[in-house]
């Protein structure tokens, strides 16, 4: 049997990085019956297809998971692990093994890679929630010599003084992904995603499936309706109650490093030591409601807008693409005729997820500082993910959505970004002296002005624009920080003296006027 060289590229490395533990979330929920020609054969035949752009959200996984990735001939296939270290994933088999550890609720004052705690409320007061319960699923124990973080399940908390809209739990998925060869590992993702939801029967949802250690694997199935499923069970997204803001605080290892990005509106970001390995991470934010799309479109029509091999075909000929990749870009600007230029529905989400990788194509500001360097996060239907893009001067972030809601109203959209000031000076090569910003939006749509934000605080800058409107726009930040100069000052009294004053607006002190 032939091994798996380590000789695997980064690039490689990530298109490979993990498996599907359970359904991509499929946000496209086409009305049953809904044809175009009354037949559905008759649609099929004349080209007619179902197009959409999903939201990808690793909390579709209930349960952790390890694999050992094995070369067959001329095919990759995943093998399941019990554990880290069994099977072709022990070490010394020569194998890559991946796995995705979702974290545990901290139960001790030292435990790392953990949910210390999650409050909900306003920006007014925030609640602090208490743990109820954590689905049943596969778990493992980690192993800190080697990098391995402990794997658990989905966690359910309670606030019964903030409440949603059905009911008084929120759902927390918040997980390490990490690589390893033959006891070598890396961490290289993080995902924190949080939902209101109320758990209800699902027949639809499958059963555990057993181990040969007596664990169970959790079950997979359900509808894009489920954040989490478990035994015959989903829990469903439910609408958070207005103006609400999420705090979570997660023990992370100081190895996570890089940006986060996602979905959320004003965060908050904090980082602190906890000790000598370990990160208190906590992020405050408001969830975003994304406009999302579901249209169908004959490709006689439109030749080549889909590859079958990379817009997965989930049945009956429905293609979709991620949100944060360049083709949901073009997908909406061939669409938008077809969907009249207006979304499909809505849906709220809280979440964000880290991209070592993505950290690693940026210019060196943001390659090689160690620890997280910022956040950037948007509602918008389409965005380019990662990191934004230095370019002449400014950090360019591109979005994309259609003109309107369902209802007819404007779609509006939010940006964040939120980076450490020191990450800001290194790009502008600026000194620690005060800096200021400018936020601009420009691209196709109407001239709606955006609402912009400039702050710095803790040592992190914030930006934000908020209220513009689409087709595809490019949001530009520029920082500036005004030079020192040096002016001649002479005294307006005998005998006559002379002073240099330096500063960004040097004034001439009491007694002295400019020469």
């Amino acid at each position: 049997m032939r091994k798996l060289s380590w000789i695997i590229s980064s690039l490689t490395l990530l298109s490979l990085a993990m498996p599907t533990i359970a359904n991509a979330e499929d946000q496209y929920r086409f009305p049953s019956g809904q044809t175009v020609t009354g037949s559905v054969d008759t649609d099929f035949a004349s080209g007619w297809r179902k197009i959409g752009i999903y939201e990808y959200s690793r909390a579709t996984a209930s349960t952790s998971g390890i694999w050992a990735l094995r070369q067959v001939g001329n095919q990759l296939n995943w093998q399941l692990c019990e554990t880290h270290n069994t099977g072709f994933c022990a070490e010394g088999s020569g194998y890559l093994t991946t796995g995705a550890s979702i974290l545990p609720p901290c139960q001790t004052e030292t435990q790392t890679n953990c949910i210390e705690s999650v409050s909900v409320g306003t920006k007014e007061q925030m609640f602090a929630t208490t743990l109820n319960r954590q689905i049943p699923g596969f778990t493992f124990a980690g192993d800190p010599a080697k990098g391995v973080p402990q794997g658990s399940t989905v966690s359910i908390w309670k606030s019964s003084e903030f409440p949603h809209s059905g009911g008084d739990e929120y759902s927390v998925f918040s997980s390490l992904d990490w690589s390893s060869l033959n006891g070598k590992s890396q961490i290289n993702d993080f995902h924190l995603n949080i939902a209101a939801t109320v758990e209800r029967s699902n027949p639809m949802v499958g059963t555990s499936i057993p181990m040969a250690n007596g664990a169970e694997r959790g079950a997979n199935g359900g509808s894009a309706e489920c954040f989490y499923t478990s035994d015959q069970t989903c829990a469903y997204h439910q609408v958070f109650s207005p103006n609400t803001r999420i705090r979570a605080s997660i023990r992370l290892t100081n190895e996570l490093s890089g940006w986060l990005y996602g979905r959320l509106k004003d965060p908050v970001v904090s980082v602190s030591k906890f000790n000598s390995d370990s990160d208190l991470v906590v992020i405050e934010a408001e969830p975003v409601s994304v406009p999302k799309l579901q249209t169908t479109w004959n490709q006689k029509e439109i030749p080549g807008l889909v590859d079958p091999n990379w817009h997965g075909n989930f049945g009956g000929g429905s293609y979709m693409t991620l949100a944060n990749t360049r083709d949901a870009f073009r997908f909406i600007s061939s669409l938008r005729a077809v969907a009249r230029d207006t979304a499909s529905g809505q849906r709220q989400y809280w979440g964000i997820q880290s991209s070592k990788w993505a950290s690693q194509a940026g210019q060196r500001c943001f390659s090689n500082n160690q620890g997280l360097v910022g956040l950037v996060t948007t509602n918008s239907m389409a965005y380019q993910g990662g990191v934004p893009t230095f370019r002449n001067g400014f950090l360019n972030y591109e979005v994309a959505g259609m003109h309107y809601l369902p209802d007819g109203q404007k779609a509006l959209g939010t940006y964040d970004l939120t980076m450490r000031s020191d990450v800001a000076r290194c790009i502008y090569g600026f000194s620690r002296a005060p800096i200021s910003a400018t936020v601009t939006v420009t691209g196709s749509g109407d001239s709606s002005v955006a609402t912009t934000i400039v702050g710095e605080r803790n040592g992190w800058l914030k930006l934000a624009a908020y209220g513009f409107t689409f087709s595809q726009k490019n949001i530009q930040v520029r920082l500036t920080q005004p030079r020192r100069t040096t002016i001649n000052c002479v005294s307006t009294t005998t005998p006559t003296r002379t002073t240099k004053v330096s500063g960004v607006n040097p004034k001439c002190p009491t007694g002295f006027k400019k020469r």
